[in-house]
């Protein structure tokens, strides 16, 4: 690892996670493979040995000020998850690791599900299902095989959302009988404790949807309505930002604007681009951690893959 932060240059890693668990929850199960609580700990291990932990205030400051020559890391978790409170704050407490939970602020307090997680919650129940035909109409597909209808159904982005409503209608799923039993989302009380904790808090926007797919208004009503929100309900101080899903197509226009020197929206915000620099000074790229089977070498493949893209000159993130 020295040797990689030596010839790439880059002391300052951001990784990021959505949550952590050693059963992975329904709702999950058929997005993305989650890390269980011993995988996380060695992988927070590997980070402490190498890295020094460093809360967002700090990270903003290394940043700015390009004094640090250390080699610093700091974590973030995304969506907003019960684990983050009940499975991960520990751990990272523990540790003594600070960290930043990304919020998306109309899942607080359980008042609606995701529809993504929706999906996954969806193709486990027709697992159990035999005659495919109806669900496939409303996907409009006329393949009934089971392989294929999961692959629609994890094409639907927010457009396509009120498909996935009709098919948890025609299966007789209940969301709201989901939400209340299993409560999958932190609650206000549980972001406040977090915050009481010393972790910070930020947004993610109001309804996680691809920004890829928004208008440039679109996509500066969600960051404000999210930044917002936690600002009234939560008393944030510390305008931080990740985008749902990632930040590829995000033009500098809407950057232009959520950072104006006279009112800025964001102090920060974070994409999931991996070891990249950005053309915009104040948005960060973070290493996913997750759906790697040894994040430890995914880590470090990443400044492997650094110094290959320096080759042809691709380690900033552009922005047309």
């Amino acid at each position: 690892m020295k040797m990689l932060v030596r010839i790439t240059g880059q002391n300052v890693i951001l990784p990021f996670y959505h949550t952590v668990g050693n059963e992975t929850p329904l709702h999950i199960k058929h997005l993305y493979r989650i890390k269980n609580v011993k995988q996380f700990e060695k992988e927070l291990d590997f980070f402490i040995e190498n890295y020094k932990p460093v809360d967002v205030i700090e990270l903003q400051k290394i940043i700015k000020e390009k004094k640090s020559r250390k080699r610093c890391f700091h974590i973030s978790f995304d969506d907003g998850l019960k684990e983050n409170y009940e499975v991960i704050a520990p751990v990272l407490l523990k540790k003594g690791i600070p960290a930043t939970f990304f919020i998306t602020t109309s899942l607080i307090d359980n008042k609606k599900l995701y529809y993504r997680h929706l999906a996954s919650l969806l193709i486990e129940r027709l697992l159990n299902i035999n005659d495919l035909k109806h669900v496939c109409e409303v996907l409009g597909s006329s393949d009934y095989k089971y392989e294929n209808v999961v692959k629609e159904i994890l094409k639907v982005n927010h457009r396509g959302e009120h498909k996935l409503d009709d098919i948890a209608q025609i299966i007789n799923f209940d969301k709201e009988v989901y939400l209340k039993e299993q409560k999958p989302y932190l609650t206000t009380d549980n972001i406040k404790a977090l915050i009481k904790q010393g972790f910070q808090i930020g947004a993610h926007s109001h309804n996680h949807k691809d920004y890829s797919l928004l208008s440039l208004d679109e996509q500066l009503n969600e960051t404000r309505e999210s930044i917002l929100f936690l600002e009234k309900y939560f008393n944030t101080t510390n305008r931080l930002f990740s985008f749902p899903y990632h930040d590829f197509l995000i033009s500098k226009e809407f950057f232009n604007v959520v950072y104006q020197q006279e009112k800025p929206l964001l102090d920060m915000s974070f994409g999931s681009s991996g070891l990249k620099k950005d053309e915009i000074k104040n948005n960060f790229q973070r290493i996913p951690m997750e759906d790697r089977k040894n994040g430890i070498n995914f880590v470090k493949w990443q400044y492997v893959k650094y110094l290959l893209r320096a080759l042809w000159g691709s380690n900033m993130v552009k922005r047309g």
